[in-house]
């Protein structure tokens, strides 16, 4: 395997923290509850030809995805996310990246505080207006989350 170019090997890393920095910006606009959410700036993080999968319910394209985002903002949860633990994987103008997320949560009724854990499984597109998610899996951990006993 020939050894990448110092170029190269730049331009790599600097795709892996755009990337994690997209990561950060999905997060930040999730927040629908929290004030830091916003619909249509998150939908922009996708490219047209997107699938959001959300613990099996996937939508297909940005206006799906405004659509559920303002179903979401209605129903009054207060929660952050923190997507955690990157692991990217950087192909040319393709890439795949897994992360761990928590997300504490105040359900709406002034219900107790719990934490939702669980996995991303993101492909990326590399575009014009730089790095966009293609594809988002996500499911909640089967057997961690903490909730108030």
């Amino acid at each position: 395997m020939a050894e990448l170019s110092i170029e190269a090997r730049i331009r790599r890393l600097e795709d892996i923290e755009e990337i994690r920095r997209l990561k950060s910006f999905y997060s930040h606009y999730a927040n629908v509850g929290e004030g830091s959410g916003d619909p249509e700036k998150f939908a922009a993080l996708f490219t047209d030809d997107c699938l959001w999968d959300l613990s099996n319910n996937p939508l297909h394209g940005k206006q799906a995805i405004i659509e559920r985002m303002h179903e979401i903002e209605r129903l009054q949860y207060i929660g952050v996310h923190f997507s955690l633990n990157p692991r990217i994987d950087v192909n040319g103008d393709e890439a795949y990246g897994e992360w761990d997320l928590v997300f504490p949560v105040f359900p709406p009724g002034g219900k107790p505080l719990t934490t939702v854990c669980g996995f991303y499984w993101d492909r990326f597109r590399r575009t014009e207006d730089g790095w966009k998610f293609t594809y988002v899996k996500y499911r909640v951990s089967p057997k961690f989350s903490l909730a108030p006993a």
